[in-house]
């Protein structure tokens, strides 16, 4: 991501800084300007003090803007690139490899990894946490004086939250894994429902009647996960919501004690309790990023799993001995002892190119132009196994029409081409 885009990161850095110190404004500025109005009773510095604060905050807003939507775009253009690393992946990809169900699960959960942008929130959590840690750090100095058992009391309000965080992120990971293999199924119904190649089938036969039945037995078991999904969720965010009540309920009694018998300032009890809550809220912001950094790197996982799946034939081995085809004029196929299988198939044979259908004609031409290796045997060019040859040179010495080949939304020519 870093050599993709620099500026994406700097800018992010430069936001968390800012972010920090506009939380520590806002924490100073109240107390200082109660202080005037309680204490102090200066009018005209009490404008100034207002003006001054108008002033920084609107800079803040302004600054905030712009890096905002500079960032939006770069986000988008982020992401673009992680999508088209997928694409660039199965064009690349081995076909035994790409017609893997495994492959093709790991490729739609990459695809709706890209899509919900998590590789793009895994990165700026890292940035939340370094602006979040830089307030702690300013607010821990500032409550130095506060009592011990306070702190005590807060971080176990924290530590409740982080469970009931821990518990609905588990509960979203295990909906997520178990639903994108129905997700796939009712896609593919739809498609089937929407092909034009299958239009005279599903009218002639009635098929849309089977599948429609088989859709709504997937729509029922991922109505059914969602459900006990939603009702896990619910419960947890009335319980964060009661624990952010009952910290406010806390820190209000506390402070009000401290300013009716300690003589606690107005003004400084504005700061405390702000401080107070601005502490206990990062404190628990980091460790709900964090804990969302280690969900998001599980997501993150089946897209990284996909990428580096490895090819066993379009590879650029370095090989001293691979032969050039580039002064080739003449090729002669020859096939010894050469017998293919395609995985999960229930016994081997050799195919040859004149047949009935299914004998095997077009693997045989796969094999030829190595879109498959042969499972056993070799395959010669000019008394040469094409092994030997950069797969790239090879593939090019070919042109191959299939009988299931498909057109594109482009001109004849570029068809043809």
């Amino acid at each position: 991501m870093w050599e993709y885009d620099k500026y994406y990161f700097i800018i992010n850095l430069i936001v968390s800084l800012l972010n920090s110190a506009f939380s520590i404004l806002n924490l100073y500025f109240p107390k200082y300007i109660i202080d005037i109005i309680t204490e102090k009773r200066d009018y005209n510095k009490l404008i100034w003090a207002v003006a001054l604060w108008a002033c920084i905050d609107i800079a803040f807003i302004l600054v905030f803007s712009m890096s905002k939507k500079f960032l939006s775009i770069r986000k988008d253009f982020l992401n673009n690139h992680f999508i088209m690393q997928i694409y660039k992946k199965m064009v690349d990809m081995d076909l035994n490899l790409l017609e893997s169900p495994h492959t093709y699960n790991l490729k739609e959960k990459a695809i709706d990894i890209c899509n919900k942008k998590i590789g793009i929130s895994f990165c700026n959590r890292f940035f939340s946490i370094i602006s979040e840690l830089l307030t702690i750090l300013s607010t821990l100095a500032l409550l130095l004086s506060i009592k011990f058992p306070i702190f005590i009391v807060l971080i176990l309000i924290i530590v409740f939250n982080t469970v009931l965080v821990v518990l609905g992120n588990k509960s979203c990971f295990s909906f997520w894994d178990k639903v994108t293999d129905l997700n796939n199924e009712s896609n593919y119904y739809f498609q089937l429902l929407c092909d034009p190649q299958t239009a005279k089938e599903m009218r002639l036969y009635s098929l849309s009647t089977w599948i429609f039945k088989k859709y709504n037995k997937v729509k029922i078991k991922f109505f059914s996960a969602a459900k006990t999904l939603y009702n896990k969720a619910y419960s947890i965010e009335n319980s964060k919501k009661f624990l952010s009540v009952l910290q406010k309920i806390f820190l209000y009694l506390y402070l009000g004690y401290e300013f009716i018998f300690a003589k606690l300032t107005f003004g400084n009890y504005t700061l405390y309790f702000n401080s107070l809550n601005t502490f206990s809220n990062s404190l628990k912001n980091i460790i709900n990023h964090i804990i969302q950094t280690i969900e998001d790197s599980v997501y993150l996982s089946s897209y990284i799993e996909f990428i580096e799946l490895k090819n066993q034939i379009a590879i650029d081995k370095a090989n001293p001995k691979q032969i050039k085809l580039n002064s080739v004029e003449q090729f002669d196929i020859e096939l010894r002892d050469v017998n293919f299988q395609y995985k999960g198939s229930p016994q081997m044979a050799f195919y040859v190119i004149v047949g009935e259908n299914g004998a095997g004609k077009t693997t045989l031409v796969n094999l030829i132009c190595r879109l498959y290796d042969p499972c056993s045997g070799e395959i010669f060019l000019n008394d040469n196994n094409i092994i030997d040859y950069n797969f790239k040179e090879y593939r090019d010495c070919f042109g191959v029409v299939f009988q299931d080949y498909q057109y594109y939304a482009f001109s004849i020519a570029e068809n043809i081409a």
